[in-house]
């Protein structure tokens, strides 16, 4: 008898999996679940129970206490990122082990993500051997002795740590108002669009190539510079008077920094700060001869911009305003054009459907202010457009996207339509 029950222990722990008692989770119901922690961002965490063929998707809000069995990468909302195994003495705090660090406690609501340690991997494979995989050197953590930091090693390698592609992606269509690159890390943008915009018996046609270069200069500062080159044409579609011109040339130059203010947490979004110049690098209009057709304004332009984004996994929605003083010019026939000042607003989101495919849109207005000629206002000249903007993008592959966009005016002081396709290239 004691030998079949033998034989029966063998075989029952024979198909045990190994990492039955591994990762845990206690949850707000008193349920306890058992398996592996595939990864918690700042709303769901993503489970997989051995006993189970499904991989379970539990919010984060109902999780009082997890613990890991295998080293996790733990990145933080002040954004440092730790590498340990966790364990939970009591609801909503964690316990850290570090060889580095040694023991302490981490208030869960501090932590934006939880995952699986791609460094692990890459020591096994032999890769940053010189490494301590036991910590991610950050603010407020020591440097390593005799060695290099951690930080040192990854940014040689050129490897990113706790940040999943999908989060990338769904966030892409903020790169000109968001920070979205680390230190040193670069971005290239080559736009190609076509406006057409018809009023009365003018029909006006846009043709732009746009370069632009995006560059993180500190964890939350990061610069930009765009450069435009444009065909344009200008037909006078009325019986009458019918006539075609067309130019062709640079466009106005801008350059500009974005920088977050408050990194999103559980409670509050991204805080995002932008300041832009555009510069009058095209050829200056005609005033006298409305005919013919300019490339850009003739004068300088200042903006200011206050973004909010929020990520509620898979999506993320925004919001902004932003103000644009334009100053005043005496062109070379000797008229002098003040702009209305300009405020602006815009919400949208952002969807990410798997690691490679993203859907957005946003709705944009603007309202201008008076035009003044010879200090003289232009009755009229008050201007209001509105566009709603759909798009989607598409990763070509780790650090290269392509994003088709569509914008639709929606009334007459709008253009009417411009399409748009952007190849996005990141690299250090």
């Amino acid at each position: 008898m004691h030998f079949f029950k033998h034989v029966l222990l063998f075989l029952l722990f024979s198909f045990i999996p190994p990492n039955v008692v591994a990762d845990s989770l206690y949850l707000q119901n008193g349920d306890h679940l058992s398996g592996e922690l595939l990864n918690l961002s700042p709303t769901l965490c993503t489970f997989k129970s051995p006993y189970q063929t499904n991989i379970s998707q539990i919010k984060r809000k109902h999780i009082l206490r997890l613990s890991t069995d295998q080293r996790v990468v733990i990145e933080l909302y002040s954004g440092e990122r730790l590498i340990g195994t966790l364990s939970s003495p009591k609801n909503e705090i964690l316990s850290l082990h570090s060889q580095q660090l040694g023991t302490f406690t981490i208030s869960l609501s501090k932590v934006k993500q939880i995952r699986k340690s791609l460094l692990s991997s890459l020591l096994q494979k032999g890769e940053f051997q010189a490494i301590d995989p036991h910590i991610i050197h950050g603010k407020g953590t020591p440097n390593l002795k005799n060695s290099k930091s951690a930080t040192e090693a990854l940014t040689e390698k050129s490897v990113t740590i706790g940040q999943e592609e999908e989060e990338n992606l769904k966030q892409l269509f903020l790169r000109n108002t968001a920070v979205l690159l680390n230190p040193g890390e670069k971005e290239s943008e080559i736009f190609f669009g076509y406006t057409l915009d018809q009023n009365t018996d003018l029909r006006n046609r846009d043709l732009s190539v746009l370069g632009a270069l995006r560059f993180g200069i500190t964890k939350k500062l990061e610069g930009f510079l765009n450069v435009p080159v444009i065909w344009a044409e200008q037909e006078n579609v009325s019986e009458e008077n019918y006539s075609k011109s067309d130019n062709f040339g640079l466009g106005d130059m801008s350059l500009g920094f974005n920088y977050l203010f408050v990194a999103e947490n559980k409670r509050q979004p991204d805080v995002i700060g932008s300041v832009a110049i555009t510069m009058p690098t095209a050829e200056e209009p005609n005033m006298l001869a409305p005919e013919t057709v300019a490339l850009g304004s003739g004068q300088w332009h200042l903006t200011t911009v206050l973004n909010l984004v929020k990520n509620y996994d898979p999506a993320a929605l925004f919001g902004g305003i932003n103000y644009t003083h334009t100053f005043p010019h005496t062109f070379n026939d000797g008229i002098r054009v003040a702009p209305g000042d300009s405020f602006g607003y815009q919400f949208g989101f952002g969807f990410a459907i798997n690691y490679q495919l993203a859907l957005f849109s946003n709705f944009s207005g603007t309202y201008q202010m008076e035009t003044e000629r010879d200090n003289a206002r232009v009755p009229g000249s008050v201007r209001e457009p509105m566009s709603l903007r759909a798009g989607l993008s598409y990763a070509i592959s780790k650090k290269n996207y392509l994003q088709p966009a569509l914008t639709l005016g929606i009334n007459d002081d709008a253009m009417d339509a411009m399409f748009g396709l952007s190849y996005i290239r990141r690299f250090e």
